[in-house]
Order: structure tokens, then C-alpha cells, then sequence
């Protein structure tokens, strides 16, 4: 089908303009046509003011409007008790019949909107003689029906019914005014028209026939997420909500499609198709929903019914494959295929992320490698990305992991609930050995690491803290149990936290001897729920306070808001366990911490009424460090909470987080972050 490309009668700068095509194509099932969009034009505007008299219309012309568009107009009553109309019409209009969509200030002081054969108002507004109103009016001439605002935000009229003498009326292009009283004048100035698809309130509003209603997006290159309520006139429409690179010029420019289907359902474009994974109908009523899209891996995510109990329409769907190589999202589209229709989006919001480099859907185990490369371990598979998340090479294993000196691969499981298997794997992935070994209940397991020897030390936390050391050769060396709720290792070294009774310890273990280098006991009650240590055999350690505790720098209070407790803290102790520092976080929980020597982030969870994500930064002394990236998933605060993270040499940080929205479903996820 040749395209063609109508120039609107006007646009509104800074919005949305529907592309007016007669003829445009409609998007069958599976073959999709090109579509449209309108080149902007300046709005139309009539400065001047017309004073309308007792039984003298003033008339003020513009171009024909024959589809979506709106007014907006100062007007003015000179008395408190007028009777005096202002409305559109098509031509000059000399009786109240002409009228189609009417506005009226009407004897008992309040201003109401003609619908059909009536007058009535949403909302009382009362007029002041000498008071000036800002009116709005968003009318289709298609569909015979508008809306009124005063001032953008009152609204007293939605979807009104033209006048009945006008309910066929094929275009309008003036507006009238008039008085009906015998004294009084009604001023009407700085009348403006503009051919969109927004309305007052902030929405924007596809038709059938209007091409594709497009409205510029902050850009996004790693992570976008995208909210929006959508409500269709009809339960069987045929539109599709879309992202794109720049502005869309067919269906194929979209590279994420979420379609209001003729059957009724909602789907998802997914390569080549549309599909879904949870069926559900949209009826007439006004759904939320959310996009997420991955630039790194050209796939995105989609919720419906985020502001209730969410559904996952999509998980993980290809870009449209036309777009599989996309490198950035900057507009959203919308467009009604079908013959008939409309669809509103009210309101519509994104967030690109900041400082992400990749992200994956998922929990993950995660093990840095030089030049922020990394390999990520989830289910059965592991894989090797470079620094910008790009497979290089697949293992079909997966579980805990770690590498050693040589870059040898570790991948530990606890199988059938009482079996600890280690597999080796060279750095090419072939595969070395495996090693098995029963374990004192179910896990989970806590951290692996190796040593300088390439011996793979593996810990356990379930009331005990136990530690097993394979050799490089998959021989198990030694065992190590001691009461504890978490374990750490620096190399063959153990470190353990305990709450025993009313006294929080921390010991060093040789994990060979099993014997005890040093042990620090602070007064009060805490539990530890992450330990790590830093290069520098330095320990830190965080979890939530159950009692106020001194860790040798004053001390800790427990804090709380007016909704939840928050009662988390860090501490960090030498290699001979003296304090360097402590500190409360001002979360609910401590998740785990990461380091890389000069910094320190901590998986934090904040609480108020919902839970959000927090990655404290800090530095080595414990002063607030670099902030890092955010996902823009929650917004500018993210939903959520956080989970376990990893830390390579250059400070680029691993976390899995878990978003979840309230009243929606978590959605769990990794992401590579920056400074």
C-alpha cells in the first residue's frame, strides 16, 4: 500500500501528534502494514478577544478539524448571573442549533456542558462576574463526542455527546459565542486550536485511522521501563502500544509491541509473532501496565495489572526481529489498526537505567574476572560475557561458582538435599573432576572460594557454620563445624559469626587445625546475615540488631520510622580483629556486602510502608563512597529488595535484586553496575 502523508492542521508543541492518514492500512494477525504519522504544524491561534452581546454572536474561524483535537480560550462573564453559550460549530453559527460541542454560564451562577439534548456538569463550578476562565475542549469530530476542562485540571465534562442536531456534524471550524440574558457580555480571547492526541489531563488518545500517536521518551541504551494505564472504547480494538529508535514510521520500527488484540486478549510481540504467556482479557476498563527492556540482550519483560495483582504477560521476549539490533529506545508509539476505535494511555512514564551496563532476568551466582568480564551461573547453564554482558562461551552446569589462580572453574550444588557435589571445570569449560560429599542438613550454601594452592573451600551456614576444603585435585582435606549463623573465608582461612546467648562473636579459624586465631565478643544481640573479607585480610560484617551493640566505635543505636524498624549495620575489623569501623545503615536488612579493598557496597533493604533497594556505598574508612548505577525499574526509588552482590578489582558490582511493585508479583533480577 503507497503511504501517504497528510500535514496536520496544527500541533502542540511538546506533545504528542496524531498522524492524520486517510486510508491507513490495518495490521491483520500476522502481516502488518505501514502506517503513517502526520509532519507537525504551528498551532492555529486567534489572539484577539471577541465580546459577545445580548443576542449578538461573535464568530471566530479556523481551519477544518475533522478528527481529534482540541480549544483552549480565556473567557470572561460580566455578570454573576448570566445566561451566555460559547461552542464550536461548522461555519459561522447564528442559532443554539449550530452549536456542536457548548459550554454554557448559565442564570444560577454555576458553568455547564451541553450533551445531547441537555445541559449537566461533572463537577459544580461556580463563575464570579469579571472572572476569567482558561476552558479547554478535546473534541473527535469522529466519534461526535468532547470533553471540558477548566484550567487543565477541573474537569466538567467527559465524553459528552455532541448536541443532537450536530450529532452527524463531518468537521468543525469556528467558535460561537452569545448571550441569552438581556444584559451582560461574554469575552472570549486568545483562542487557540491544536490537532492532537493529548488531553487535559495528561493523556493521549489513539484513534482508528490516525496513524501512530508518538510521544518522545527520555533515551535509554541499557534498561528502560516503561509504565503506562491504557483504557479501549471497545473489547475487541485491534492496538498496539510500542517502543522505538526515533520516530516510528511503520509496525517493523517498533522494537517492543504490546496489542490490544481483536479476540479481546492482551499479547506480546515476541521475534516474528505475537503471544502470551498468562491470557488475559482488557474489556473497557483501564489496565496498568509495565514494559522492561533490555538493550543488552534485545528482550523486555511485561506486567499487567501492576496497580492490583500482576500478571507476567511476557517474559524475556525478543525485540521484533526488524529491531533485533537496536541500540537505543527513545519514543513510545500507539496505534489502532481496526477499523473503529480508541485507545487512551493515561498516564505514560519510563526511567532509562543509570550506570547499568547489562542485566539479566533471574538469580544468579556471579564470579568476577579480570577486565570486567564475568561468569554467570544460573539453573543449569553458565556462561562467560565480556564487560558489556555479551556471551562468549556457554557451560551447560550451573550452580555456585567460583575460578581460581589458574582460571579453573568451580560449580557447587547441594543435591537431593544432604549431597555437596563440586565439579572442576578448565578454563575452556572441560570438564576436571567431581567430588561429592554428605552434608549436616539442607544448606544453603553461604560462599565458595579458593586458596593459593587451588584447594576449593566451600561454607555451609544451617545453626552450624560448616566449612569442607577440596584439594586441587578434588581430594577432601579437611572439615570444619562450629556453631555459627555465618562464614566467611580469606583463602584456608574461616571466619564465623555466633550469637551466643547474649554475646555477638566473631572468630578467625585455621580451616586445617581447626584452630582458633583470634575471637572478638561484643556485648548485645545481633544477627549477622553477610560476612565477606577484602584483599587486605581485612573482615566486614552486617546483618540486623537486636539489642544496641558497641563494636569498639561507640554505640549502635537501634533507629526505626514511623512504619518500620532499622535496626541494619556494617563493621569492619582489621586482619588481627581490631575495629576500623562501625556504623548503622539506616535499613531494615543487610543482605551481603561486597569489596574490593578501597570500596565497600552493601545489599541493603530500606523500609517504609514498601520495601525499596539500597546499595550503600562506601569507602574503605567507611565514609560514604561513589554512588552506583540504578535500574529505573521502581522509578527514582526502586521497589524492591536487594540480595547477594559481587565486586571485581576495577569496583564494577553484580547484584541480584528482586523488584517488586506493590501489590505485583517480585520480578527477580541481576544487573552489572557502574560508578
Amino acid at each position: 500500500m503507497p503511504r501517504r502523508r497528510v500535514a496536520s492542521v496544527s500541533a502542540f508543541i511538546g506533545c504528542a501528534v496524531v498522524g492524520i492518514v486517510p486510508g491507513c492500512g490495518t495490521e491483520p494477525s500476522t502481516d502488518e502494514t505501514t502506517a503513517a504519522l502526520t509532519e507537525p504544524a504551528a498551532p492555529a491561534v486567534t489572539p484577539a478577544c471577541a465580546v459577545a452581546e445580548p443576542a449578538v454572536w461573535t464568530n471566530q474561524s479556523f481551519p477544518d478539524q475533522a478528527r481529534r483535537f482540541h480549544v483552549e480560550f480565556d473567557v470572561t462573564p460580566s455578570t454573576s448571573s448570566i445566561d451566555a453559550v460559547v461552542g464550536l460549530s461548522d461555519g459561522s453559527a447564528a442559532s443554539f442549533s449550530q452549536l456542536a460541542g457548548i459550554v454554557r454560564f448559565n442564570p444560577s451562577g454555576t458553568i455547564d456542558v451541553r450533551a445531547g439534548d441537555t445541559y449537566r456538569a461533572d463537577t459544580t463550578w461556580r463563575y464570579q462576574a469579571g472572572q476569567t476562565f482558561r476552558i479547554r475542549i478535546d473534541l473527535d469530530v469522529r466519534d461526535h463526542t468532547y470533553s471540558v476542562w477548566i484550567g487543565n485540571t477541573v474537569r466538567l465534562a467527559r465524553l459528552y455527546a455532541f448536541r443532537t442536531e450536530q450529532a452527524t456534524a463531518p468537521r468543525l471550524n469556528n467558535l460561537a459565542s452569545v448571550v441569552d440574558s438581556t444584559t451582560g457580555t461574554l469575552q472570549v480571547c486568545g483562542l487557540t486550536v491544536v490537532a492532537d492526541a493529548t488531553t487535559a489531563d495528561g493523556c493521549v488518545v489513539a484513534a482508528a485511522g490516525d496513524g501512530f500517536v508518538d510521544l518522545p521518551q527520555p533515551t535509554a541504551t541499557v534498561l528502560d521501563t516503561l509504565w503506562f494505564n491504557a483504557e479501549a472504547d471497545r473489547p475487541d480494538i485491534d492496538a498496539v502500544v510500542g517502543q522505538s529508535a526515533g520516530v516510528p514510521d511503520a509496525f517493523s520500527d517498533l522494537a517492543t509491541a504490546v496489542r490490544f488484540a481483536p479476540s479481546g486478549k492482551i499479547d506480546a510481540r515476541n521475534g516474528d509473532t505475537y503471544r502470551v504467556d498468562n491470557n488475559n482479557t482488557y474489556g473497557t476498563t483501564r489496565r496498568s501496565f509495565e514494559v522492561i527492556s533490555d538493550l543488552t540482550s534485545h528482550t523486555y519483560s511485561v506486567y499487567y495489572g501492576t496497580s492490583g495483582p500482576a500478571f507476567e504477560v511476557a517474559r524475556q521476549y525478543k525485540f521484533r526481529t526488524e529491531q533485533r539490533s537496536v541500540a537505543q529506545l527513545d519514543h513510545l508509539a500507539a496505534i489502532v489498526d481496526s477499523p473503529a476505535g480508541n485507545l487512551t494511555l493515561c498516564p505514560v512514564a519510563n526511567a532509562p537505567s543509570v550506570g547499568v551496563v547489562y542485566s539479566r532476568e533471574g538469580i544468579y551466582s556471579v564470579a568476577p574476572l579480570p577486565n570486567n568480564e564475568a561468569l554467570i551461573s544460573g539453573g543449569t547453564t553458565t556462561t562467560r560475557v565480556d564487560a558489556n554482558g555479551q556471551v562468549i562461551a556457554t557451560l551447560a552446569a550451573g550452580g555456585e561458582i567460583t575460578t581460581d589462580a589458574l582460571g579453573n572453574i568451580f560449580v557447587v550444588n547441594i543435591t537431593g538435599g544432604f549431597t555437596l557435589t563440586v565439579d572442576k571445570f578448565a578454563p575452556d569449560f572441560a570438564p576436571l573432576w567431581r567430588a561429592t560429599q554428605a552434608v549436616p542438613g539442607s544448606g544453603p550454601i553461604q560462599e565458595i572460594t579458593t586458596d593459593s594452592t587451588g584447594a576449593v573451600i566451600v561454607g555451609i551456614a544451617n545453626g552450624n557454620a560448616t566449612a569442607f576444603r577440596f584439594t586441587a585435585d578434588g581430594t577432601l582435606a579437611s572439615t570444619l563445624e562450629v556453631p555459627g549463623e555465618a562464614i566467611s573465608f580469606d583463602g584456608d582461612q574461616v571466619f564465623v559469626a555466633w550469637q551466643h546467648d547474649d554475646t555477638l562473636q566473631i572468630t578467625q579459624f585455621d580451616i586445617a587445625t581447626g584452630a582458633t586465631v583470634w575471637t572478638r565478643a561484643f556485648d548485645g544481640r545481633a544477627q549477622v546475615t553477610a560476612m565477606t573479607t577484602d584483599p587486605a585480610h581485612n573482615v566486614l560484617f552486617g546483618g540486623e540488631l537486636i539489642t544496641p551493640i558497641d563494636f569498639g566505635g561507640g554505640l549502635i543505636p537501634l533507629r526505626s520510622n514511623p512504619d518500620r524498624r532499622l535496626p541494619a549495620f556494617v563493621v569492619k575489623l582489621s586482619p588481627g580483629g581490631d575495629h576500623v569501623f562501625s556504623q548503622g545503615t539506616g535499613d531494615r536488612t543487610v543482605n551481603d556486602i561486597a569489596t574490593n579493598g578501597p570500596r565497600i557496597v552493601v545489599a541493603a533493604t530500606y523500609s517504609t510502608q514498601f520495601n525499596f533497594i539500597h546499595l550503600l556505598s562506601l569507602d574503605a574508612n567507611g565514609a560514604p563512597g561513589p554512588a552506583y548505577g540504578t535500574t529505573g525499574f521502581g522509578g527514582s526509588e526502586q521497589y524492591g529488595s536487594s540480595d547477594r552482590i559481587w565486586m571485581g578489582t576495577s569496583g564494577r558490582v553484580w547484584a541480584n535484586q528482586v523488584t517488586r511493585w506493590p501489590g505485583a508479583e517480585p520480578w527477580p533480577y541481576m544487573v552489572a553496575l557502574d560508578e
